[in-house]
């Protein structure tokens, strides 16, 4: 079967900027209690000079006065109608210059829009990845048939995905879906760790992009972070179909299982609201999973030594 050009892309699309709002979700939470102790402003009115740099963690910056230093946002959009001597750095939100803009530095926009008036003014280079494209989006969602034609393709390409996975790494598959569900917890939190882990490095790499080093770092960690998270998705996916052929008895057999957990998990996914929670616990326990046994081969890191679990 053959998906048309317009909705691999937009698949493909869908899943990149889905990884990127689960790292933006997960860096908000890890640095919650840090974001809620410092004094920092979202708003610099019109006539104020901000000598500091700006740093938004969930919620919108407005600049209407002068700020000396730099702009970062996660999960906020920004809006710029004053005067930034330094960068302009936004993760998962949108960039918006106005008339009277004025950016001294650099504007890096990741799995964001960027909007500028004509008569705006950026110094620096305008670094821009992982764009939605909400025309695209709008023209093959709009209707029903639109929107089941995704769902389908999303469930072909992680069934596809899970069958090639499985198929190239059986023994490790098996032996990382049997540890998930030994202890979960001990998964989870060492989930969680890594996840934090990659979103700090992935958000300092972005704020290094001003710089020759930092789109590479960029691609080094967001390339390990895959690896990590799509293993660690695959292992949850045929765990929960071991387990819809356990209660069936063996009726349904291991590829229907298959086929019916990764739709079960696509329909999921469509939900509001519930689709992040999913998301984030499947990310959080296939991460946890996957560096606790060394992607299923119960090998220590950086040795050559074998993991014997206790009974």
């Amino acid at each position: 079967m053959m998906l048309s050009p317009p909705l691999k892309s937009l698949v493909l699309q869908t899943e990149v900027r889905r990884m990127v709002k689960s790292i933006a979700v997960w860096l908000v939470l890890v640095s919650a209690l840090s974001a809620f102790a410092a004094d920092v402003p979202v708003r610099v009115l019109d006539g104020v000079h901000y000598e500091k740099d700006l740093f938004s963690l969930g919620s919108q910056v407005i600049v209407e006065g002068v700020v000396d230093g730099d702009v970062s946002a996660v999960n906020g959009d920004v809006h710029v109608k004053g005067r930034i001597a330094g960068n302009v750095t936004a993760l998962n939100g949108n960039v918006t210059l106005y008339r009277d803009a004025v950016v001294m530095g650099n504007l890096v926009c990741i799995a964001g829009e960027v909007t500028r008036h004509d008569e705006s003014d950026l110094s620096g280079r305008l670094i821009h990845h992982f764009a939605p494209s909400r025309v695209q989006e709008a023209s093959l969602l709009q209707s029903f048939n639109g929107r089941m034609a995704f769902v389908f393709a999303q469930s072909f390409v992680l069934f596809l995905l899970l069958i090639v996975t499985y198929y190239i790494f059986p023994n490790q598959m098996n032996e990382a879906g049997f540890q998930l569900t030994q202890d979960l917890a001990r998964h989870f939190v060492i989930g969680l760790v890594t996840v934090a882990a990659f979103s700090v490095a992935l958000f300092f790499s972005i704020l290094l992009m001003v710089v020759l080093i930092g789109f590479p770092l960029f691609l080094l960690f967001a390339g390990g972070f895959t690896v990590v998270g799509v293993f660690g998705a695959m292992v949850v996916f045929h765990r929960a179909a071991q387990g819809l052929e356990a209660l069936s008895g063996g009726l349904v057999t291991t590829v229907p299982a298959s086929l019916l957990a990764v739709a079960a998990a696509v329909l999921l996914g469509q939900v509001p609201y519930v689709n992040q929670l999913a998301f984030a616990v499947c990310l959080v326990l296939g991460c946890g999973v996957v560096i606790e046994t060394r992607f299923g081969t119960n090998k220590q890191w950086f040795t050559k030594k074998k993991r014997y679990w206790g009974a």
